[in-house]
């Protein structure tokens, strides 16, 4: 397990224990585009869980062999696990297959591809739809709020329930009018930790990014 701060871990444990009173125990991660630190997150939310006593999968639809550390939580790629097989481009069938995940685990925390890159063969979108619930990471680096605003509607008209999102600093209030009125829809807000997850990615040289 990587070395983070106490306040770094104090906020990603508020968030596992929001996601927990949620009852959700499918949990996207997403991010508008590429490399802002989706598995970052998701292997902290995982590793929260743990802490906490609860089982927990993390779903990498990168490269699970390049996950250092599992830190006491199960980790999966595309191929599956414990005989469960997941049919990432069917979200009735996938929804299914998450369902009997479900049954082995507390908390299974998707790294999802980004939502406005089309250069692989999963779609987020597709994904998100058949999770329980769905973290939309925002971080100022990596994406303007356009996109932000564009991602969050291509999420929710496809009906994927968007339970948070992550915002730093440069996000936080007073946002632009046309963020804000998407990102008001959400349920609470994470506002620092973007920023501080996305300098320990720049200094971390051994964690992959998605």
């Amino acid at each position: 397990m990587e070395t983070q701060s106490a306040e770094w871990l104090a906020e990603v444990r508020q968030a596992r224990l929001v996601l927990s009173e949620q009852a959700l125990t499918i949990i996207g991660i997403v991010s508008p585009v590429p490399a802002s630190g989706v598995l970052r997150l998701a292997r902290a939310l995982a590793e929260a869980s743990v802490e906490a006593g609860q089982r927990a999968l993390l779903l990498s639809l990168g490269d699970p062999a390049g996950i250092p550390d599992a830190a006491g939580y199960d980790v999966a790629g595309r191929d599956g696990v414990s005989g469960i097989s997941f049919p990432f481009h069917n979200p009735v069938a996938l929804k299914a297959a998450f369902a009997t995940a479900a049954q082995s685990y507390d908390a299974v925390f998707v790294d999802l591809p980004a939502v406005l890159d089309n250069s692989g063969d999963l779609n987020a979108v597709t994904i998100a739809r058949a999770c329980d619930g769905v973290l939309l990471l925002c971080v100022s680096d990596k994406v303007a709020a356009p996109e932000i605003v564009q991602a969050y509607d291509m999420l929710t008209a496809a009906g994927v329930k968007i339970v948070g999102t992550v915002l730093d600093q440069e996000f936080s209030p007073p946002l632009s009018e046309a963020l804000a009125r998407a990102v008001y829809k959400m349920t609470w807000f994470v506002p620092f930790l973007g920023k501080r997850f996305y300098k320990n990615i720049q200094s971390a040289q051994s964690l992959q990014v998605t």
